[in-house]
C-alpha cells in the first residue's frame, strides 16, 4: 500500500483507505470510490513497465505458490523478468522522489512493503505514516528496530527457539509465542533472503526507521497493553486509528446470485447462533491431508456448518467435490453445505443464524468476526495469525484447535474446540465474552472518535512544520 495524502482529507476518506483493499489500484471493473479518487495517487514506474491490475495475473494459480514465487511472477507480468525487485524499487527512487516533490503531498502512507518510500518522503520533506496491515501484538513481538540491524543479527536477533517464548519486552502475562514449527516457518519466511533481493524483517526495520508515525488498525481497548509496547520500542507516536469493521451489508445483497439465494435460503431455515461458519481465506491452500481431516472433524462435530472452500489446485477431478472425502457430501447433507469458490463473507456473518467461525484467525476476519460477536475457533496456518490466535486465547474469546508438534492437527481436535465453543456448558463463559466484545467491534462513534483524533494529528503535524 502507497498512498499520498492532502491537506483537504475528510475522516469518510481515511476510513475508506485504512480499512480498504490491500491494492491501490482499483480493479478496472470497480468504479474508482468517490471519497479517495482525488486523494490517492500512484507513484510512477519505469517507461518500460506498462501497468498491470492485479487480477490480469491468474490468482488461483498464485494462491499455490510461494511468496517468493509470487513477487517473481508479479514482476514479470510488469516486463521486468530480470530485474531484480529490490533493484527496480531503487532504480526507480529518483523518480519517487521527483514525484512527491511535484505533487508536494503532505503526508505518504504506506506499509512496510514499499519500505522505500519512506526514505524517499524523508528526503523530499514529506512526512510518512507506516500503517501496519497486522496486528499490534504481532508487531510488538517482531520488537524494536535496532533488534533487527546489523548489529542486532550477531547480539538480538532471534533463533526458532527463542520465538516460542514471548520476549522480554513484551508484558509479563503475556502468551503470544509461536510454537515451534510456527517458529521454524516463520524464522524462513522473515530471517532468510528472498527473490526481492532483502530480507522481510529488513524491510519493516527501515519502513519503521524511516517513517513519521506508526498507524494501527486498532484501538486501545482492545490491544492498549501492545500499543504501549510499541510506543515506548519505537520511540515515535504509535496512533490507533480505530477498528474499522466494514459497514453491515445491505439486505438481501446477494440473492441475486442463484447460488448463494439458495445457501442464504438454508440459512434462514436454521435456528438463530447454531451454525459455524467455516472459511480459511484465499491465501493459504490447505494439502489434502489437513482438508480431509477438516473435513471428518466437520463431520463427526454435532454442528451445523456453512464451510466456503476454494478447490485446492491438488484436486484433479471432475468436481470441486473430489477435493472432499468420498461421501462427504451425502453423510453431512442437512446439517452442513459446502460452497466453492468466492463467498460474501460480510453477509454470511451478519445472519442471525451464524453463531461461530472456525476460521485461520487473520487480522481482517478478526475484526468481522467479532463484530457480530460470534465464538471463534482458530486454526491459525501462517505468519501472524499464529500470534493472532495466542492473543484471543489469551483475552479469553477464542478456543484454539490443538496442533502436534509437527503442525498437524487432528479431527478429535477440531470435535473438542467446536464442541467447546459452539455446545458445552463450559464454554458458556467465552460465548459471552465474544458477545460482549461485539459492543466494542461494533462501536461506529468509537471507530468516529479514533479516525478523528488521527485527523487531528495529521494537521497539527503539518501545521508545525
Amino acid at each position: 500500500m502507497l498512498s499520498l495524502l492532502r491537506r483537504d482529507l475528510r475522516e469518510g476518506n481515511l476510513q475508506s483507505l485504512l480499512g480498504g483493499s490491500s491494492y491501490v489500484a482499483a480493479p478496472s471493473s470497480a468504479a474508482p470510490d468517490p471519497f479517495l479518487s482525488s486523494l490517492i495517487y500512484t507513484s510512477p514506474v519505469a517507461e518500460s513497465s506498462r501497468e498491470v491490475q492485479p487480477e490480469s495475473l491468474d490468482e488461483e494459480n498464485m494462491i499455490n505458490k510461494s511468496s517468493d514465487e509470487k513477487v517473481a511472477e508479479r514482476y514479470d507480468a510488469l516486463g521486468l523478468v530480470n530485474l531484480n525487485v529490490h533493484i527496480f524499487h531503487m532504480k526507480n527512487l529518483n523518480s519517487l522522489k521527483k514525484f512527491f516533490a511535484e505533487e508536494s503531498p503532505d503526508y505518504v502512507i504506506h506499509d512496510f512493503v514499499p519500505y522505500w518510500a519512506a526514505a524517499a518522503a524523508r528526503d523530499t520533506g514529506v512526512q510518512s505514516i507506516f500503517f501496519s496491515v497486522y496486528s499490534a501484538a504481532f508487531v510488538a513481538f517482531i520488537g524494536p528496530p535496532e533488534a533487527l540491524t546489523e548489529d542486532g543479527r550477531r547480539k538480538l536477533w532471534p533463533t526458532p527457539e527463542s520465538l516460542t517464548s514471548p520476549p522480554d519486552w513484551l508484558p509479563s502475562s503475556s502468551t503470544v509465542a509461536f510454537r515451534r514449527r510456527e517458529a521454524e516457518v516463520f524464522y524462513s519466511a522473515a530471517f532468510t533472503m528472498n527473490t526481492s533481493g532483502i530480507i522481510d524483517v529488513d524491510r519493516f526495520r527501515l519502513a519503521v526507521e524511516s517513517c513519521t508515525a506508526v498507524a494501527f488498525r486498532t484501538c486501545p481497548e482492545y490491544e492498549g497493553g501492545y500499543l504501549e509496547v510499541l510506543l515506548r520500542l519505537y520511540r515515535k507516536p504509535v496512533i490507533p486509528v480505530g477498528l474499522i469493521s466494514p459497514s453491515p451489508p445491505a439486505a438481501g445483497g446477494e440473492e441475486g446470485d442463484d447460488r448463494w439465494g439458495r445457501v442464504f435460503r438454508w440459512l434462514d431455515a436454521r435456528p438463530p447462533k447454531s451454525v459455524v461458519f467455516v472459511s480459511f481465506g484465499s491465501e493459504y491452500k490447505m494439502e489434502r491431508s489437513e482438508l480431509h481431516e477438516l473435513a471428518h472433524g466437520l463431520e463427526l462435530a454435532n454442528v451445523p456448518f456453512l464451510w466456503a472452500l476454494r478447490s485446492p489446485s491438488w484436486c484433479n477431478g471432475t468436481s470441486d467435490e473430489d477435493a472432499l472425502p468420498t461421501g462427504f457430501i451425502d453423510r453431512t447433507k442437512g446439517r452442513g453445505t459446502v460452497c466453492f469458490g468466492w463467498a460474501p463473507q460480510l453477509e454470511i456473518l451478519a445472519h442471525p443464524c451464524i453463531g461461530g467461525s472456525l476460521f485461520h484467525s487473520g487480522w481482517g476476519s478478526i475484526i468481522e468476526t467479532l463484530r457480530h460477536g460470534h465464538t471463534l475457533v482458530v486454526l491459525p496456518c501462517m505468519l501472524d495469525q499464529s500470534l493472532n490466535a495466542r492473543f484471543l486465547v489469551e483475552k479469553g474469546i477464542a478456543v484454539e484447535v490443538e496442533r502436534r508438534d509437527d503442525g498437524s492437527f487432528t479431527r478429535d481436535g477440531i470435535v473438542k474446540a467446536l464442541d467447546m465453543a459452539m455446545v458445552s456448558g463450559q464454554g458458556e463463559e467465552l460465548r459471552t465474552k465474544t458477545r460482549e466484545m461485539a459492543a466494542l467491534f461494533a462501536d461506529q462513534e468509537l471507530d468516529d472518535k479514533y479516525v478523528r483524533e488521527f485527523v487531528d494529528y495529521l494537521l497539527k503535524a503539518v501545521d508545525a512544520n
